[in-house]
């Protein structure tokens, strides 16, 4: 009998819009293919119910759902305070749970302890959501200025965070530098696991002296991305332009752009917005530079991977390097007038940007390869056997005390959600 995996998520995930979807699509696709049973439940709004069956759920018309199951993946959509996730779950009986960031942990964690205990309960983080909340906080207040550190970084996205984190039995992470902040603030190093973005080598790219001008891309609903773009386009581009001259563009790709970004094209000033780009790498592999300023944002980005995955050159901020290899950057600045002056000198330098090809590539090569992260994957989960689990447990009194009655809050405040809603069928203890 095949083993199984939940994964749940907020969103159907969409690889090619951002590195959250792009994670949870890596991996579907990795236990699938190791003949693990694989179900993606996401809380993704439902379409009414069609005429004539009541008593059913309606199916979330997805293009990014029908991709999971063209994947031979089962898919269901749920909603939290809802005791038929109970039913389903229980029913499904997984050997692992994947939350997607820790609001879902939150929402189902509790559920999934009660009617799947010996399940291992993993919490993959994507990036700290409260650590990227607190840098976007202060960037917002502090146009020009990057921030790259721990200010701020307290409060109750914190707390929260940290409590889901304590409470799974694994934390996956893609940012090494997370972790260490992490065991910085006392998590204990076993429950954390470092498991790399997977990245494709295309068999043939542009040669880096085809390669022309310049771009960024980004999903920009993800506010660190709408924040680079206007910085750019205010500040860093016109300047850029200055320095190079009027032949120099740069394109911005990206889904879910607002009105005021699409507002912000401009021919004359070779700023053009090229909405969302349907094959990321493969945009990218056209430019010789991408762009990434960002201010703010925790986590890996893949859209640097993406770049170095093709051989165009990067310049991007401390933000942007975090978590990954600085030798293969072309450019990391944090200050506004020096990056403009990198990021000129790095385009008109083709002898450097042919080095800095071959070496990114190395490091997609050595540190992103797909087969080899995916055994990582298969084998962590495999490691967490019955057995394995009830020890950890024991050795966990910190994870093992946030499940006492009295710090079990989101557990309570969806009961109450639940009983108003006319539930007469609530979940044990």
């Amino acid at each position: 009998m095949p083993k199984r995996i939940a994964i749940l998520a907020p969103v159907w995930p969409e690889p090619t819009s951002s590195a959250a979807g792009w994670r949870i699509r890596e991996l579907a696709h990795t236990f699938r293919a190791q003949g693990w049973h694989v179900a993606v439940a996401a809380t993704a709004a439902l379409e009414p119910e069609p005429a004539g069956q009541a008593h059913t759920r309606a199916r979330a018309q997805s293009p990014f759902r029908q991709a999971l199951e063209n994947e031979g993946c089962e898919t269901r959509a749920i909603q939290p305070n809802d005791p038929e996730f109970d039913t389903w779950i229980e029913a499904f009986n997984p050997d692992c749970v994947v939350f997607d960031r820790f609001i879902l942990e939150e929402q189902f964690g509790w559920r999934v302890k009660a009617k799947v205990p010996g399940a291992a309960r993993i919490l993959e983080a994507i990036d700290l959501h409260s650590l990227r909340r607190a840098r976007t906080q202060l960037a917002a207040k502090n146009m020009g200025k990057v921030f790259g550190g721990t200010q701020g970084w307290e409060g109750a996205d914190l707390s929260r965070e940290l409590a889901s984190i304590l409470r799974c039995d694994q934390t996956w992470l893609l940012s090494s530098r997370e972790a260490e902040l992490l065991i910085e603030l006392g998590v204990p190093a076993n429950k954390l696991r470092v498991h790399q973005l997977a990245v494709s080598l295309p068999e043939k790219m542009t040669a880096v002296e085809e390669k022309r001008g310049f771009v960024t891309i980004g999903n920009f609903r993800h506010p660190p991305n709408l924040d680079a773009v206007a910085w750019l386009r205010h500040d860093l581009w016109p300047a850029i332009r200055k320095k190079l001259g009027p032949n120099v563009e740069l394109h911005v790709y990206g889904s879910y752009a607002p009105r005021e970004a699409m507002a912000w094209e401009n021919p004359a000033l070779g700023f053009r917005m090229m909405g969302w780009a349907e094959n990321s790498q493969a945009t990218l592999d056209r430019y010789a530079v991408l762009v990434a300023p960002l201010r703010s944002g925790a986590g890996v980005k893949g859209k640097i991977l993406e770049a170095w995955s093709v051989g165009t050159a990067v310049a991007t901020t401390s933000v942007g390097a975090e978590g990954l290899f600085s030798s293969a950057f072309g450019c990391v600045e944090d200050d506004g007038p020096s990056w403009v002056e990198s990021v000129a000198a790095l385009h008109g330098d083709l002898e450097r940007r042919v080095k800095l090809a071959v070496e990114s590539r190395a490091i997609v090569r050595q540190f992103h390869d797909a087969e080899t992260l995916g055994k990582e994957l298969i084998s962590c989960v495999e490691n967490l056997t019955p057995e394995a689990l009830i020890r950890l447990r024991r050795a966990d009194p910190l994870g093992e005390m946030l499940w006492h009655q009295t710090l079990r809050s989101t557990e309570y405040f969806s009961r109450w959600i639940e009983s108003k809603k006319g539930s007469t069928d609530p979940i044990s203890s």
